[in-house]
């Protein structure tokens, strides 16, 4: 008789611990359950955020195909190039691409804008500016450069070409200036090996800014050292050429 007690003891506790491994098992497996649906949850919220986040980046900077060509050779595709003027399929180079300019420069175009006045970037200890002009509005091209030639140089001893607004409206010629190191001032000459920032810029009346749809940058740069000072101008002139097309935005 008190080995069946024993045994029926026995039976009893199999009983209970199976009972308590089955209520563990199922503890578990419910928080693994909430953690992955949790998981799951908190992933599809994250790409929806990066989702939005990616349509506000594009509604605002624009990212197009541009096609790179310098002088119509070594022809190359750049694609979802961003910048701060919409691209179109027209343009020769983007912004923010550095471009090595034989034995003179090495040049970045970084952005554009029109603009009321022409101001270095420290606007609030500015020394100089191109003021206000009533019924005109400056068309602006911004970046920054270095002298890699044996001579200083200007920015229009270097840079040169036109602006053109809707294939119609032309600029007359381009004004430019070099920025000073600490950024207050204005100045027209870069030594060798320095590199500073600069401003080409032109201006149009009020009617013709407000009625812009499209704007092409003409430029040619200089690409021999040993002309710069010179008084060659034309189809003579040593000089590298690129267009940069930019578009009202949407």
């Amino acid at each position: 008789m008190e080995k069946n007690k024993l045994s029926k003891g026995k039976i009893a506790l199999i009983i209970i611990v199976a009972i308590l491994y089955t209520a563990v098992v199922s503890l578990v497996s419910s928080v693994i359950t909430k953690n992955i649906i949790e998981y799951k949850e908190n992933k599809i919220a994250q790409e929806r955020i990066a989702e939005e986040k990616k349509k506000q980046e594009e509604q605002t900077t624009g990212s197009n195909k541009v096609e790179v060509v310098l002088n119509g050779d070594d022809k190359e595709t750049s694609a979802d190039k961003e910048s701060n003027g919409l691209f179109n399929k027209d343009s020769d180079i983007a912004f923010n691409q550095p471009i090595t300019v034989g034995d003179v420069m090495e040049i970045t175009f970084t952005s554009w804008e029109w603009a009321d006045e022409v101001s270095p970037s420290d606007v609030s200890n500015r020394t100089n500016y191109y003021s206000d002009e009533e019924g005109e509005k400056y068309v602006v091209l911004k970046g920054t450069v270095k002298n890699v030639s044996p001579k200083e140089f200007d920015v229009t001893d270097v840079v040169g070409g036109k602006l053109t607004v809707n294939g119609k409206y032309e600029s007359a010629s381009l004004s430019g200036s070099f920025e000073s190191a600490d950024k207050r001032s204005f100045t027209y000459g870069i030594k060798s090996l320095q590199t500073l920032n600069f401003v080409i810029f032109v201006s149009f009346s009020d009617e013709v800014y407000n009625g812009y749809e499209k704007i092409n940058f003409e430029l040619e740069l200089l690409n021999d050292s040993d002309e710069i000072g010179s008084i060659i101008y034309g189809d003579n002139r040593p000089v590298d050429k690129y267009t940069i097309v930019v578009e009202r935005p949407l």
